[in-house]
């Protein structure tokens, strides 16, 4: 299996970094090998172009996000609409999009590492074709959030608030 999940320099323990090492070894000791975990850490205030970020979530079978709080998070948001299934704590607008064995997993407790372990072994243990199925599930649960969809609905909150522009 692929894992990975990104952090900011500065909020690696927020970001639960130590709960995702600890999952790599739960799923060492349940016999799953991982064998690529990437911890992505993000310069405060840097800016990865969008093709690095296409081939980092296309090279991976599954995105991690156990932060603590977040307002996104948009690495949650990315990794979906690259077609990669998300597992990630109930924190920010995250929670509205991800549905359990639809495009990816809500984790109660990010303390609970033998959940977090035991629903990636769940997912790994599904046919191919229904990874395909969650994977083009995920590219649908994202698409109302592109921006070209967003603009519009900013522009009739505009239209409510302040009348008809233009």
């Amino acid at each position: 299996v692929r894992l990975s999940m990104i952090a900011s320099e500065f909020r690696a323990s927020a970001k639960g970094v130590k709960h995702y090492l600890n999952v790599i070894e739960y799923l060492g000791s349940r016999g799953i090998q991982v064998q690529d975990r990437k911890i992505v850490v993000v310069p405060s205030g840097n800016i990865t172009p969008n093709v690095e970020l296409v081939k980092h979530y296309n090279d991976i079978d599954i995105f991690i996000c156990l932060s603590e709080s977040e307002t996104g998070p948009q690495p949650c948001f990315e990794a979906l609409a690259c077609g990669t299934v998300v597992i990630t704590t109930k924190v920010g607008l995250i929670q509205e999009v991800v549905r359990n064995d639809y495009n990816g997993y809500l984790i109660d407790d990010r303390d609970n590492i033998e959940e977090v372990g035991d629903t990636i072994i769940k997912y790994l243990s599904y046919s191919h074709d229904r990874k395909r199925e969650m994977s083009d599930n995920c590219l649908e649960s994202v698409k109302s959030y592109d921006w070209k969809y967003q603009v519009r609905n900013y522009q009739v909150m505009l239209d409510h608030y302040f009348g008809e522009t233009m």
